[in-house]
């Protein structure tokens, strides 16, 4: 038996309804979405620190205050979710993480790198809390695990906008070898 063959677990599982397979899609866009935005700036921090000057103890500063605006952002995560709902407050929220961590890279001045990252980490919190949540709410309909899933997506979405923010320094291609080189 391989894994594609059906098992008998499979004729006691219920099927899944197509809502649920469309939020299941949902949530996993929204994982991807937020790691491709939260690790795009990570490879590019140098080159900020470079261009405005900072000291590794200014940058290292301003960047250490940022999880402050998650912690403050999170205690409101649960008051938005039920108001709102999860999926809504996630798909909300993802734009602004997404936009501020554009905004770290804009920054100018040691006080809007400052800044920038509070209101990312801030919108990144809340995102990360309801689109948990949302996805533990599609996990229930789907009555099994699927939040690792989830995370995979996360991690796919940050591999990607990693590599796709990482500096060009050199690159060749050599025909004989077929090897690049960063």
């Amino acid at each position: 038996m391989n894994a594609h063959s059906p098992s008998a677990d499979d004729a006691l599982r219920p099927a899944v309804p197509r809502d649920a397979m469309l939020a299941r899609r949902a949530v996993s866009l929204i994982f991807f979405l937020n790691g491709a935005s939260f690790c795009a700036i990570l490879p590019r921090y140098p080159e900020l620190v470079e261009s405005i000057g900072l000291s590794n103890t200014a940058f290292g500063l301003a960047v250490g205050l940022g999880p402050l605006g998650g912690l403050l952002a999170g205690l409101f995560a649960a008051r938005l979710m039920s108001r709102f709902g999860s999926a809504r407050t996630s798909v909300a929220f993802q734009p602004l993480a997404s936009t501020s961590h554009l905004a770290i890279y804009v920054s100018g001045s040691w006080l809007w790198l400052t800044a920038a990252p509070l209101l990312a980490q801030a919108a990144d919190a809340l995102t990360d809390i309801s689109m948990n949540a949302h996805g533990m709410r599609v996990e229930r309909r789907y009555r099994r695990s699927i939040m690792n899933s989830y995370h995979g997506w996360w991690s796919l979405g940050a591999v990607l906008g990693g590599s796709l923010a990482r500096p060009p320094r050199r690159s060749d291609c050599r025909c004989g070898r077929r090897a690049w080189r960063a």
